[in-house]
């Protein structure tokens, strides 16, 4: 560098790779000095730098905007998967709950199965119930995330980007269909366990009052 100091007015060093061979398939580098001359009677051009396209305001709105879509578009998903997993298993326990039920109508009169069978039911009810208050929260949580999702895209809408807008806006529809449809079938099913229960009730009345008799 000294040698070439002396030739050149001004040295400036950089850096440069270059590949000088592999390891495992891994190339390796090597960093070498290079030395950039500018004599004395050269003058430095100065660099204007402009800003580039990506760094206007416009562009940087567009780019938060998506961010925010994809946040949205996680708690959206989040939230469905933990109804639909939810609504599952309040489903499987409900049918459990009611099959408990319709054995119990069975076995009237048995007073240790029947004992057996009230243990069961206890313990299965607890359950069902349980998952029945997780699933009504979520629900209700879906409500306000369904209120950031709007506003994520109607906001993204404005900002110009208008692709990610319409995408979270069919990513909610078809959420709230889905959602929709999973709690219309556990509706049935627990109209079908509140009747099953009313059967339950009556018979076990019923045959009470026959054996007082």
């Amino acid at each position: 560098f000294r040698k070439l100091a002396n030739v050149c007015g001004s040295l400036i060093p950089t850096v440069v790779k270059c590949k000088c061979f592999k390891i495992s398939g891994k190339p390796l580098y090597k960093f070498l000095p290079i030395g950039l001359c500018v004599t004395n009677n050269e003058k430095i051009k100065k660099i204007e730098l402009q800003a580039p396209k990506a760094l206007t305001h416009e562009h940087l709105i567009q780019q938060a905007s998506s961010v925010a879509v994809n946040a949205a578009t996680q708690l959206l998903t989040q939230t469905v998967v933990a109804i639909l997993d939810t609504a599952e298993d309040y489903k499987k326990a409900l049918l459990d709950l009611m099959s408990l039920l319709q054995e119990s109508k069975e076995v009237l009169g048995e007073n240790r199965i029947q004992e057996e069978l009230s243990d069961l039911i206890i313990a299965t009810r607890a359950k069902t119930n349980d998952f029945k208050n997780q699933l009504v929260q979520l629900d209700s949580l879906l409500n306000y995330v369904e209120k950031v999702v709007v506003s994520t895209a109607e906001t993204s809408f404005l900002a110009g980007a208008e692709f990610v807008s319409t995408c979270l806006s069919e990513r909610l529809y078809s959420a709230k269909v889905q959602v929709e449809e999973v709690m219309k079938n556990i509706k049935l099913l627990e109209s079908e366990f509140l009747n099953l229960q009313k059967e339950v009730i009556f018979e076990t009345t019923e045959y009470e009052e026959k054996n007082k008799l």
